[in-house]
């Protein structure tokens, strides 16, 4: 039987972790007198608390499935990230900008190691209400790049407020997103939760209520703030509190997230959250015709010509890092396997009529 051992001041007790408190209780009556009765008693109840919200915490970290996500910044060590992906990791979002000026200085190699790795990911920045909203905004903006339909959503992450009044950092908030959403062409998820209840005095803001919440809370469920009814993204872990299996075997210095019942990946792309919803999904190019023969490495003689030149060109355009030199090598394959994951396509290397469509859709 696992026993636990209660303190208190200069006493101390060990009790049996599975018993019924009360029998607990009854227990110890016969042996302390009663000032040290109601020190035990005062300690069984701590007790239950803390296996109560080690439970909840277990239950935040179980029943995962695919929907399993991370978010890093320069607090993560660089790596490869394929490690992730392998392991079911299925989205992440990277730190890019702080503020008007600041750069996370690890943001380009998370960034191309995820897109590399085929894990879907989105951007977030730091705000600081501060300073202008509009120059952050275009500070986040020069630094991510334009977005493809497929990279997820940007982010605005409030968690403090400068000591500006919490209506300035309200107006600031609007017009941030007014801004970057303008520049990305796609609508913002705002990061929040106990800074917009505790300092902010929960506002209802039924503008920004339109917007996807990505709320963190470790140990228990995530309670939304006003204006949001629910959340989309749930930060349930910061490796070390309520964290998945996974956290153990991949030893990443990572944020934990997971979606919301009922919500894919897909939901979060650019594609599915363009800058007015009434206008519909992004919509595809049109399809370049497949030039009717496989693509493979290794081969002999390697596999060469125009359209595995214009395949890796648009592979450049995607995002891959690809020289178009016109031969399909084993860079080519690394990128076109990096591309069939992404896409939830079979993984074989092979730019065959699939991979090549998917390819020329953006």
């Amino acid at each position: 039987m696992a026993y636990v051992l209660l303190r208190r001041r200069q006493s101390a007790v060990l009790l049996p972790m599975f018993l019924d408190p009360w029998a607990v209780l009854d227990y110890l009556s016969c042996c302390w007198h009663a000032e040290k009765l109601r020190t035990a008693c005062a300690d069984v109840v701590s007790h239950c608390e803390f296996l109560a919200e080690q439970a909840a915490g277990v239950g935040a970290a179980e029943g995962m499935d695919m929907m399993l996500g991370i978010d890093v910044s320069h607090y993560t060590e660089a790596r490869n990230w394929q490690d992730l992906a392998d392991h079911g990791i299925r989205f992440a979002f990277v730190k890019a900008t702080e503020g008007a000026t600041v750069t996370d200085n690890l943001f380009d190699r998370h960034w191309q190691g995820l897109h590399d790795a085929g894990v879907p990911c989105g951007a977030y920045h730091y705000a600081h209400p501060g300073s202008d909203p509009a120059t952050q905004a275009a500070h986040f903006h020069a630094v991510v790049g334009d977005l493809r339909a497929k990279d997820l959503q940007p982010v605005l992450d409030l968690e403090v407020g400068d000591g500006q009044p919490a209506g300035n950092v309200l107006d600031w908030t609007l017009k941030f997103a007014q801004e970057a959403e303008a520049r990305f062409q796609a609508q913002l998820i705002i990061y929040t939760g106990g800074f917009w209840r505790n300092q902010l005095g929960n506002p209802a803001s039924p503008a920004l209520g339109t917007r996807r919440l990505w709320t963190a809370r470790y140990g228990g469920q995530p309670i939304p703030p006003q204006p949001w009814s629910t959340w989309s993204i749930w930060q349930f872990s910061d490796g070390l509190h309520s964290a998945p299996p996974e956290a153990a075997v991949l030893k990443c210095n990572c944020d934990w997230d997971r979606l919301a019942d009922g919500l894919s990946v897909d939901d979060l792309t650019v594609a599915a959250n363009p800058l007015s919803k009434a206008s519909g999904p992004v919509q595809p190019v049109a399809p370049v015709p497949w030039p009717g023969r496989f693509f493979t490495f290794p081969a002999t003689p390697p596999v060469s010509g125009d359209d595995v030149r214009q395949w890796q060109a648009q592979m450049g355009k995607r995002g891959w890092t690809l020289n178009a030199n016109g031969v399909y090598d084993a860079d080519s394959r690394t990128a076109c396997v990096s591309l069939q994951r992404q896409d939830g396509l079979v993984v074989d290397g092979i730019v065959g009529s699939k991979t090549w469509q998917a390819t020329f859709v953006v």
